[in-house]
């Protein structure tokens, strides 16, 4: 849920806060893969059964958890071998539910004491901690998500009055949007690089996509087949290609929706032996590097995720694939944030010498033949993938065919001569076979050389009297399709 604004102005001193270093787990190096991800490690944080949000950017981890007996520092950070924690603000202990981050400062949602604490980041580099609030009229009821935009713009979701309150960047209070049915209980938030806004709707198991001001744009999360459903929708994060994380908890997963909403894929496994195993996740986020973290409440993790340079979707081949037309090729949908790509044009799966942009010129030697793209992408850190379209198929060139014959009356068991011509597009010469047929009996067969220049001359003897329909057939080439004439003669 990482975007950056900037950091309010002023903002009261902390009249009472708990502080306490506490331990920094290293993560497991245990990384395997899993699907177009790779599991990198974990931290380990709070008590189990007490992790809610986190956030991640510039190398900071800040979580939150709800503070239970055992667990009085709900709000922790972890910066290189640093780590704080702290639980009280202003006098009262916090109950947070989300955080999020500017460049400046982290937003926590005090669910329980109807508030939004806006605490320093520069207690990361051992600096003391300030913390204001967020006012807006009328106060909050019970905050739960909040987001920051990438213009700066903080958005707080409030479960109790089905609304998100929007402030600017300098966390004044600008507008409020609402309503009972699209906002039942929004329990996750997060805001894209193109300015929308995700909001999960933990009740019934939805996603729904906003405009910045509140008009709904999409629903998805509730229709597809079993495993393109969600069961539950606990939180959203938003990568730079606009893909769409969301937690599933009841299902000990995350699915994975393209920035359209349709389903792409899910990790997560209720296994304890499997490198994604996810006891009870309640949130996720990305950092700057395309990074994803899920807070495993049920085990008081947060694991790390790298995507790796896998496809989504295949590329795709756009334009008319015929002689002299041209080709396009999509890169297609990657699992890692704008990879570096090449192309290679492959003929009949070959590649194709010299074609390795991202548009091709069809030749003649691609007529009767395959042609698709095999896509190339490259992410420092992360290695490379390919993928190859569909392959399309270049039709042969139509070919005519003509014939004329020496006479239109000859004696009975006399000769005609057949002259044949074929003729074809795009400046090929037609070569191969030529057939001559009288009636549906064949009588000749001739070949067709590039010297001939389309010309063959042939003889047939004529033994009945009557009509006889002598027919000339350009057999199909591998460049040309086939083609007939035919011509009267008559025998005396």
């Amino acid at each position: 849920m990482v975007q950056f604004g900037r950091r309010a102005r002023g903002g009261a001193l902390v009249v009472a806060l708990a502080l306490a270093v506490v331990p920094v787990a290293a993560p497991r190096s245990d990384a395997a893969t899993v699907g177009f991800l790779r599991y990198e490690g974990a931290e380990s944080f709070h008590r189990a059964g007490t992790l809610m949000g986190a956030a991640v950017a510039g190398g900071e981890r800040w979580v939150v958890s709800t503070p239970t007996d055992t667990e009085e520092y709900p709000v922790g950070l972890r910066y290189g071998g640093y780590g704080s924690a702290w639980g009280t603000v202003d006098g009262l202990s916090i109950t947070p539910w989300d955080v999020d981050l500017t460049p400046t400062d982290a937003i926590v949602s005090d669910y329980i004491n109807s508030r939004v604490v806006v605490a320093s980041r520069e207690v990361a580099h051992g600096r003391p901690l300030t913390t204001n609030t967020l006012a807006k009229p009328g106060g909050f009821g019970r905050p739960s998500a909040v987001a920051v935009a990438s213009d700066g713009r903080v958005y707080v979701a409030d479960v109790v009055r089905h609304s998100v309150s929007v402030f600017a960047a300098d966390l004044t209070f600008l507008t409020e949007w609402s309503d009972e049915h699209q906002l039942a209980f929004p329990t996750g938030m997060d805001a894209a690089p193109d300015g929308t806004v995700y909001v999960t709707d933990g009740s019934l198991g939805v996603v729904r996509r906003f405009t910045a001001g509140g008009r709904l744009l999409a629903t998805f999360g509730s229709t597809g087949t079993s495993e393109q459903r969600l069961r539950s929708a606990q939180d959203v994060a938003v990568d730079a290609d606009g893909r769409a994380y969301v937690v599933d908890p009841e299902r000990h997963r995350v699915a994975i929706y393209s920035a359209d909403g349709r389903f792409q894929t899910a990790f997560g496994q209720a296994d304890p032996a499997l490198p994604d195993y996810l006891l009870r996740p309640a949130a996720v986020t990305t950092d700057e590097a395309g990074r994803v973290y899920v807070a495993d409440a049920g085990r008081g993790l947060l694991l790390r995720f790298q995507p790796l340079v896998r496809a989504w979707s295949r590329p795709q081949v756009s334009g008319a694939p015929v002689v002299g037309g041209s080709l396009t090729a999509s890169p297609g949908g990657w699992a890692v944030t704008d990879p570096y790509v090449t192309y290679q044009w492959l003929r009949a799966g070959q590649p194709v010498a010299g074609a390795t942009r991202a548009s091709y010129r069809v030749g003649t030697a691609d007529v009767g033949r395959t042609l698709a793209v095999r896509v190339t992408a490259q992410r420092a850190g992360t290695g490379s993938g390919t993928s190859v379209s569909a392959a399309v198929t270049v039709p042969r060139l139509r070919s005519s065919t003509a014939v004329v014959a020496s006479a239109s009356s000859v004696p009975r068991d006399g000769s005609v001569v057949l002259l044949v011509a074929v003729s074809g597009s795009s400046g090929v010469v037609p070569t191969g076979k030529v057939t001559v047929k009288d009636g549906t009996t064949t009588v000749r067969t001739l070949s067709l050389t590039a010297g001939a220049h389309g010309v063959v001359r042939t003889s047939v003897r004529l033994t009945t009297r009557g009509t006889h329909r002598l027919t000339a057939v350009y057999v199909p080439s591998s460049v040309y399709a086939g083609s007939s004439a035919a011509v009267p003669v008559v025998v005396r």
